[in-house]
């Protein structure tokens, strides 16, 4: 199964992210992979912190330069504490959450803004349930 990923009218009003929805839905599970180049630290904290294994594939470059005071003093923490976690890979595009029965692939980073605010497209992957 498959479901299409953007934004209502309703969700630019402050709504129910369909995004942050099938994020959330997704990372709902025992294990996550993320695939991303620009990861909010506050989000991504909030998604992770049920999952009891998870890996980040990122390009740290440009993470850590892309944000700014707190927020990349916070993301340089971040990775300093889960380092064996987190992976390195130049110049990375991608954005991918995955997890042992879905997935989420789409534009959009996972910062509040690239979730919340700007007109992303995206598709969430499920298994089917028998």
């Amino acid at each position: 199964m498959s479901n299409l990923i953007y934004h209502s009218e309703e969700s630019y009003n402050k709504g129910e992210s369909p995004f942050d929805a099938a994020i959330r839905d997704t990372v709902d599970s025992e294990q996550v992979r993320i695939v991303c180049p620009y990861i909010g630290p506050t989000y991504v904290k909030s998604i992770l912190s049920d999952v009891d294994e998870w890996q980040i594939i990122t390009d740290i470059v440009a993470w850590v330069g892309t944000f700014h005071g707190d927020s990349r003093d916070e993301i340089k923490e971040f990775i300093e504490e889960h380092q064996p976690r987190i992976h390195h890979f130049r110049h990375i595009h991608a954005k991918v959450v995955l997890s042992d029965d879905s997935a989420v692939l789409g534009s959009a980073n996972l910062t509040d803004k690239g979730v919340t605010g700007r007109t992303e497209m995206g598709v969430r992957f499920c298994l089917p349930l028998n």
